[in-house]
Parts: C-alpha cells; sequence; structure tokens
C-alpha cells in the first residue's frame, strides 16, 4: 500500500483513511508487510506452477498470511473491503486481455484467500 495509486479505485474519503491507517501501521511493519507479501506470492507462484490446486492445504499458510496482512492493511471498513474486492476483479479481467497465465495466477490468489476468510 505503500505510495500505491489509490484513485479510481478509492473515494477521496477512503483514500485519506488508508493513508491514515498506513501512517498508524508505521513505515517499518509496512515494509516487514510488503517483503512477507512478497514471500508468500513466491509460494503461490510455486505451487501454480506446479498445478495446485488454489484450496490445496498447501496454500493455507500463504492464502492466511495474505489474507491477514490485507485486513491489518485495509481495517474492517466494509466500502474500502468492497472497493479493494472490486479492484482485485478488475485487475483479473484487464490481466487476462494481457497475460492469461498472470491472470490465472491472480485467480488462484483470491479463490485461497477467499476460501480462508470464509473458514
Amino acid at each position: 500500500m505503500m505510495n500505491v495509486d489509490r484513485s479510481g479505485y478509492f473515494t477521496s474519503e477512503q483514500q485519506k483513511y488508508l493513508a491514515q491507517r498506513q501512517q498508524g501501521i508505521g513505515h517499518e511493519r509496512t515494509l516487514q508487510i510488503l517483503s512477507e507479501w512478497n514471500e508468500a506470492l513466491k509460494q503461490f507462484q510455486t505451487a501454480f506452477d506446479q498445478g495446485v490446486n488454489p484450496t490445496d492445504t498447501k496454500l493455507i499458510s500463504p492464502a492466511r498470511q495474505l489474507s491477514n496482512h490485507q485486513h491489518e492493511l485495509l481495517g474492517e471498513e466494509v466500502s474500502i473491503n468492497e472497493s479493494f474486492e472490486q479492484r482485485k476483479k478488475k485487475i483479473i479481467e484487464d490481466t487476462a486481455a494481457i497475460d492469461p497465465k498472470e491472470s490465472e495466477l491472480t485467480k488462484c490468489i483470491s479463490t485461497s484467500m477467499d476460501a480462508v476468510d470464509s473458514q
């Protein structure tokens, strides 16, 4: 979320909320989250390349980590989370036209995170 262009996805009020939330989390913690996020994405990439199903138990840990980080960064504000979900769907759609494999990986990650959130 650091230095991410939030315009077009979040209202100005939501952008202010996210900026305050990021400030409250702090720079060091934000960097730690981004590092852990990237590591979890690498685990997904490896599993995806191996044809692992998005709901496979191998992906529970990285999915839970991504989900927890998403909740930490976004908070519990319903409208923010709805906007974020819309953004994920748009990314999947836009990516499908450019790089279908990347779009499928993004769907895999989203499906795994949804599975963990529904537990």
